[in-house]
């Protein structure tokens, strides 16, 4: 396998439309990173080295996901035809695969070996015992459903795209507080997105900024959350007094708020918002004001030092 190859196969991963949490699993797999018994030896845990599915048999990459029997019946069950024994290296098939291989055949692939996981660490830690045909079609459903819930997000978006007013102005926080404001760029066909934030006080004086540049295929409603998080977060570590964190985004921010589950990458980075709100002990109170059309504003007010 040649570099440009291998180079390509690594690109591919994150250019996949599936979960994110799926492209990291994927990620693993082909770094040989997945805990896996017998690496997890390796590295001086005491744990049993053989495999919770099949008796007698060493748990690694090529017996857990190509070899048991549990496994072949997911690839026939999928219509996915391999032949793993006359693989040399496992992680370098993958690769391969992502390289050259078909959309359709590398998502296959990808509801397989995520299904086979997610079997394996049900039987481990929760002792239950999945059918093939039950574990690959809640495979399959946590892709299409993630993927219905990405279209119909991206055409929302498309029918209300967000734009500041032309005749909106900036608006300065109360004596004593900070204004940040957060904002994010997605270049269509890179695979990373930046973040900015400026800070300012009562008298419109900028006091401190920061860029960050990530890596990522991720959408605009992804990159405008991960944003809210990340000055979120900052204003919890270098921030004393109250703060205010403003987004031009309205729908990341009622979605955050929303007590149901969200399918997609954002629902995870919400539930991350939620919690880092939840566990601070100087927060004394979260509320949202909407100014004008569509601007949005998270209050976050801390005991004055």
């Amino acid at each position: 396998m040649d570099e440009a190859q291998k180079s390509k196969g690594w690109s591919v991963i994150w250019k996949l439309e599936i979960p994110h949490k799926t492209k990291v699993f994927l990620w693993r797999f082909c770094h040989n990173t997945l805990p896996v018994r017998n690496l997890l030896r390796g590295k001086g845990i005491s744990l049993p080295i053989i495999g919770s599915m099949c008796t007698g048999e060493i748990e690694h990459l090529r017996h857990l996901f190509f070899e048991c029997k549990f496994s072949r019946k997911c690839w026939h069950y999928m219509g996915v035809d391999i032949n793993s024994w006359y693989v040399e290296d496992i992680t370098k098939w993958l690769l391969r695969k992502l390289a050259d291989g078909p959309k359709q055949e590398l998502l296959s692939i990808s509801i397989v070996l995520w299904g086979i996981w997610f079997r394996r660490n049900k039987h481990i830690f929760e002792h239950k015992t999945i059918s093939t045909e039950a574990v690959m079609e809640w495979s399959k459903k946590q892709f299409t459903e993630w993927q219905e819930a990405n279209r119909r997000t991206l055409q929302g978006m498309d029918a209300q795209k967000e734009r500041e007013d032309s005749d909106r102005k900036w608006q300065p926080p109360e004596l004593g507080c900070i204004k940040i404001n957060v904002d994010a760029a997605v270049k269509e066909g890179h695979d990373w997105f930046v973040i900015e934030m400026v800070a300012r006080n009562h008298l419109r004086q900028y006091m401190f900024g920061k860029t960050m540049k990530l890596t990522g295929k991720v959408s605009v409603v992804e990159a405008k959350t991960t944003g809210i998080l990340e000055a979120i977060s900052w204003a919890n570590e270098s921030i004393t007094g109250n703060i205010i964190v403003e987004s031009d985004s309205l729908i990341n921010i009622q979605n955050m708020l929303q007590a149901k589950e969200n399918l997609l990458e954002v629902g995870d980075i919400m539930q991350q918002c939620r919690d880092l709100l939840q566990r601070n002990n100087r927060l004394s109170y979260l509320f949202l004001e909407t100014k004008q059309t569509r601007q949005l504003i998270v209050w976050l007010e801390y005991p004055m030092s």
